[in-house]
C-alpha cells in the first residue's frame, strides 16, 4: 500500500471520533431530500387505498416473500468472505455474517451506500481504508448484475439510448474490476489529481490486486443470483396486494431494483416507492399497490436485518468506549493472497 498509515497487516487506526461538520450538512441534505422524495410520493398517490391495500395483503404469499430475504443474508456474506480472505486468509464466515449485519443496521440510517462500509468497524484487525476498498468492490459486483438486469426493462420502458447507459455504467465496472491499473490511469489522468489522489487510486489497485479476477468474477455470478432472488421477491408481494403480473411488468421490474444503486435518500427510503409508483402502473399495476408491494420489500429486506445488526453496531461502539479490545476469532491473522 502506498499510505503508510494503512498498511496490510497493520492495526486498525483509532477511533477519529466525531464526524466532520461537512458530514453534518451532508447528512441534513439527506434528510431534507428523503422528506422532499415522501412528499412527492404522497401527493402521487392515495394513502387511504394504500393502506387498504396494506391490510388487505394476502398473509401467505407475504410469508413466502420473507424467504428470499433469508437466503440473502445468509448467502451475501458469502460474498463478503470471499473479499475478506484475499486480506484475513482465515477468516471465517461468522465474522462475516456478523460484519454484513452490522452493515445492515448502519444502512438504515445513513444515506446512499455510506452505511455498507459500517460492516469494516466490525471486522479484527481489517486496516479501515482495506476494508472500504473491498466494500467498494462489493458494491461495484452489485452494481454490475443489477445493470446487466435491467437494460431488457430500460429497453422496453426508456428506450435504446437509456439501456445504453445502464451498459455503458456496468461496462466501466467491468473495466474498474478487472483491469484496474488501466482504469485508474485513465481516472488520474482526467482528473488531474495530485500526489494524495495517486496514493489513493495506488491503494485501490492494491486492493483489487489482492481479490484476484477469480474471486470477482464468482462475486458477480452471486450478485446476478441475488438480484434475481430479489426480483422473485417483489413479485411475490406484488402479487400477495393483487397486482396483477404480465411478462412486461415482470421485465420492467429490474428498473425498479436499479434504484437501490442510487439510494440518495437516507435508507434509500422513498426512491423505488416514487419510481415504482410513477413506472408500474403504464403496465397494468396500480400506483398504490406497487408502493405498497415495495414498501413492504424495503421492510422485509432492510429493517428485519437491520435491527439486529443496529443492535450489534451499538454493542462494538459500547465496548470501544469503555476500552474493552475485540479480538475476534483467532481464525482472523493478516495476510494476502490473489482470489
Amino acid at each position: 500500500m502506498s499510505d503508510p498509515a494503512y498498511t496490510l497487516g497493520s492495526p486498525p487506526p483509532p477511533s477519529r471520533g466525531a464526524p466532520p461538520r461537512g458530514f453534518c450538512w451532508v447528512f441534513l441534505a439527506k434528510l431534507g431530500l428523503t422528506a422532499l422524495v415522501l412528499a412527492l410520493l404522497a401527493a402521487r398517490i392515495n394513502l387511504q387505498q394504500l393502506g387498504a391495500v396494506l391490510a388487505n395483503g394476502q398473509a401467505g404469499l407475504l410469508l413466502a416473500a420473507v424467504t428470499p430475504t433469508v437466503v440473502l443474508n445468509l448467502v451475501k456474506p458469502v460474498r463478503w468472505l470471499w473479499l475478506l480472505r484475499a486480506v484475513l486468509p482465515d477468516c471465517n464466515y461468522g465474522v462475516a455474517f456478523r460484519s454484513a449485519l452490522v452493515g445492515a443496521g448502519a444502512r438504515l440510517l445513513l444515506p446512499s451506500k455510506v452505511g455498507e462500509f459500517g460492516r469494516v468497524l466490525d471486522v479484527p484487525r481489517l486496516p479501515l481504508l482495506t476494508g472500504a476498498g473491498l466494500v467498494v468492490l462489493d458494491l461495484l459486483m452489485e452494481m454490475i448484475a443489477a445493470c446487466l438486469l435491467a437494460v431488457p426493462g430500460l429497453l422496453i420502458y426508456a428506450g435504446p439510448a437509456v439501456a445504453g447507459l445502464a451498459v455503458l455504467l456496468s461496462t466501466t465496472c467491468i473495466v474498474a474490476l478487472f483491469f484496474p491499473r488501466r482504469f485508474l490511469w485513465l481516472v488520474s489522468r482526467v482528473l488531474h489529481g495530485g500526489p494524495r489522489l495517486s496514493s489513493r487510486l495506488e491503494a485501490a489497485r492494491d486492493v483489487v490486486r489482492l481479490v484476484g479476477r477469480r474471486t470477482l468474477l464468482r462475486g458477480v455470478a452471486i450478485s446476478v443470483v441475488l438480484n434475481l432472488l430479489r426480483f422473485g421477491q417483489l413479485v411475490l408481494l406484488l402479487l400477495s396486494v393483487g397486482a396483477p403480473m404480465t411478462a412486461r411488468a415482470v421485465v420492467v421490474l429490474p428498473v425498479v431494483q436499479l434504484a437501490d444503486g442510487f439510494p440518495f435518500t437516507v435508507g434509500g427510503l422513498g426512491v423505488r416507492e416514487w419510481l415504482g409508483a410513477y413506472l408500474l402502473p403504464a403496465y397494468g399495476i396500480r400506483a398504490e399497490a406497487a408502493v405498497a408491494a415495495i414498501f413492504l420489500q424495503y421492510v422485509i429486506s432492510n429493517v428485519l436485518p437491520g435491527i439486529p445488526g443496529w443492535w450489534l453496531l451499538l454493542r462494538a461502539r459500547g465496548q470501544a468506549a469503555a476500552g474493552v479490545r475485540r479480538e475476534g476469532p483467532a481464525a482472523c491473522r493478516v495476510g494476502g493472497r490473489s482470489g
